[in-house]
């Protein structure tokens, strides 16, 4: 096989011309290396070519503590040094020859070159590092061993699994019919501050420390036994779980000890906060118990204030985008959920207790769990009609003003366009909310789009959640009875023209405040939300992450895997702009806002910001014919 064939065998190259792949190999070099030889070092600047293996098998690897820590092989057809094309930096590892290799060297230049001509590869160069890298995270907690320093300013929190987080085998059963008093004392005696409760050989609860002071006490200290002071159903991680995943846990379930079960499903060890994070600053865990304790507005605005410090810490803590909206957005939803149930005690205080029960919702990027820095309130209220309901919309009134403005003061600003529960639009009964819903769908004219576009994202905050669950089955209902509506909103969600001209060149804006910059969350991330979010709903996806509804759009058909992993990129990566941007505003003591000028980016961002516009166009396209198909009569 020549090199031309053997060229057009291997990705990205595969789909590249003939024509265009003899130019790029006019410059194409050949090395030859012994088993044990080694190709590339981790630090060393990088040789200016790609390299290509056309036989042999390469070991990658790093040191770590003076151990060679083996990362994985690459075989023919394989490439190296992937990532210092496109970052211009060093090698981030080291690579020698297990057997006899022949590489194939192909320059930067050309490759520029061919990359002018051929745009598309920079994003499937791009997505092979950011795979390779995501490996490479994966895999050193299982090779590196012992017991590392994690917490919010270290870089090691959302890469270790849980196995490898635990310092020590923290357990001890104790029956749920064992009395407080005596398992005190076997706290005591086994040196631990927590027990697993056992009933029939299974796990029941978890007892605490704190459980046997605060719990024990409201017994009147008699008679009391385990059973009656658990917390029950445990929350379990396993051994080979991510740390973050526990992290997310904790913060979503409001404790600070997960039972760690092994394969058999049986207990293994107690996680605690303590051992999940540990770090001599105030870390996630603290600021989130701050909030669960915290009895009043002006603690929550304080903790709130925080979250900043959060997302910089993740950030260095290379986490990914979509995990940092995980964790900002679990602790938003603690702190509102902790200023409604303030709020609901003092206004029972005044009024009674709710005459209904009720839900607290969340719509746009809370309700699609992607929250970053200051988002506005996008919120509202469904409270049960019926005999007790027709009266009920005065008590919800005066609970939603007490919670919209004290949330203004955590640091949640009011909404502009009045998206609130305070608004009765967005605070109803069910058979209201039933019959606006129709209406909606009935007459879609564009100041519908415009509220369905946050409201379809909408998600169960504190209250009946149940009642949140009725609406989605609402929704797909009309979705099913009313193809029109959602044929208008796939061509609604491709309005937004991607700012990319006829010669490739960006679209900015030509005067003002912003100029020379492009609105990345206008331009870029809505288009995405909106397009995936007009396919949810055609296939019935109860999912409201961006993500998450990606992923399920792959399962379904509707997305082939590359597509979907395409999208996925590129979402990531304009969600990291806005971030970064937002944070370096921060700094600067600026005012937010989601501009960003392309002349500050690097050549490579800008070719993979032009990139995923183009994926943005596709996505249009595709959701716009996927609509329409269901307008149509089969």
């Amino acid at each position: 096989m020549d090199k031309l064939d053997f060229l057009r065998e291997v990705r990205p190259f595969d789909k590249v011309p003939p024509e265009d792949l003899v130019e790029l190999l006019q410059g194409l070099y050949e090395r030859r290396f012994e088993p044990g030889t080694l190709i590339v070092r981790k630090g060393d600047e990088p040789e200016p070519a790609l390299i290509l293996i056309r036989w042999g098998l390469v070991e990658v690897f790093i040191e770590k503590e003076g151990r060679e820590v083996v990362l994985g092989y690459r075989g023919e057809g394989e490439v190296l040094g992937e990532e210092t094309f496109i970052t211009r930096g060093p090698y981030p590892y080291s690579a020698q020859a297990v057997e006899e290799t022949l590489i194939y060297c192909l320059p930067w230049n050309g490759l520029s070159r061919l990359m002018d001509k051929h745009p598309e590869l920079y994003q499937k160069l791009s997505k092979l590092m950011g795979r390779r890298m995501a490996h490479i995270y994966e895999d050193l907690p299982r090779v590196l061993p012992g017991e590392p320093q994690v917490g919010i300013a270290d870089t090691s929190l959302l890469r270790h699994r849980v196995g490898e987080v635990l310092r020590e085998k923290q357990l001890v059963l104790a029956s749920e019919g064992m009395s407080v008093v005596d398992a005190a004392r076997l706290m005591r005696r086994e040196g631990v501050d927590s027990l697993v409760v056992m009933r029939a050989g299974k796990p029941v609860g978890i007892v605490t420390d704190r459980d046997m002071v605060t719990r024990y006490l409201a017994w009147g200290c008699t008679g009391a036994v385990l059973g009656d002071i658990m917390t029950p159903n445990p929350i379990t991680v396993t051994l080979n779980d991510f740390a973050y995943q526990a992290l997310l846990l904790m913060l979503r379930h409001g404790v600070r000890h997960l039972l760690v079960v092994d394969a058999a499903s049986k207990p293994f060890a107690i996680l605690t906060q303590r051992e999940l994070l540990r770090s001599k600053t105030e870390d996630i865990l603290e600021l989130t118990d701050r909030a669960a304790r915290a009895t009043s507005i002006e603690e929550l605005r304080d903790t709130h204030k925080q979250v900043p410090l959060i997302i910089e810490a993740l950030m260095a803590d290379n986490a990914s985008v979509r995990e940092i909206c995980e964790v900002v957005t679990e602790f938003n939803d603690l702190v509102i959920s902790r200023v409604v149930d303030i709020s609901l005690r003092e206004l029972q205080a005044q009024k009674g207790p709710p005459p209904v029960p009720f839900c607290f919702i969340t719509f746009g990027s809370g309700g699609r769990r992607e929250q970053t820095l200051r988002t506005d309130q996008d919120n509202g209220l469904v409270f049960v009609a019926g005999e007790k309901g027709e009266g009920a919309d005065g008590y919800f009134q005066a609970l939603a003003e007490k919670v919209v403005f004290a949330l203004d003061a955590c640091g949640f600003p009011l909404c502009p366009g009045k998206m609130m529960a305070t608004n009765p639009l967005w605070r109803r009964s069910m058979v209201s909310w039933r019959e606006v819903l129709e209406e909606w769908f009935l007459h879609p004219t564009r100041e519908v789009m415009l509220r369905c576009s946050m409201f379809f994202d909408l998600r169960g905050i504190y209250g009946d959640k149940g009642l949140v669950s009725r609406l989605w089955e609402m929704i797909f209902r009309y979705v099913k009875t009313y193809p029109g509506f959602v044929a208008r909103m796939g061509k609604s969600s491709a309005e937004i023209k991607p700012p990319i001209g006829l010669f490739g060149r960006f679209i900015v804006e030509k005067s003002g405040e912003h100029k020379n910059a492009i609105d990345i969350k206008l331009r870029g991330c809505l288009p995405i939300v909106e397009g995936v979010r007009s396919l949810a709903l055609v296939e019935g996806i109860r999912e409201t992450n961006t993500f998450d509804r990606i992923e399920a759009l792959a399962q379904v058909g509707t997305f082939t895997r590359d597509q979907a992993d395409e999208l996925i990129y590129t979402y990531q990566f304009l969600l990291t702009l806005r971030i970064r941007n937002h944070i370096q505003l921060l700094e600067k003591g600026k005012k937010l806002h989601n501009h960003v000028d392309p002349s500050r980016l690097t050549k490579r961002e800008r070719q993979i910001l032009k990139d995923s516009f183009a994926s943005i166009y596709r996505l249009q396209q595709l959701v716009v014919a996927r609509t329409e198909a269901m307008f149509l009569p089969n």
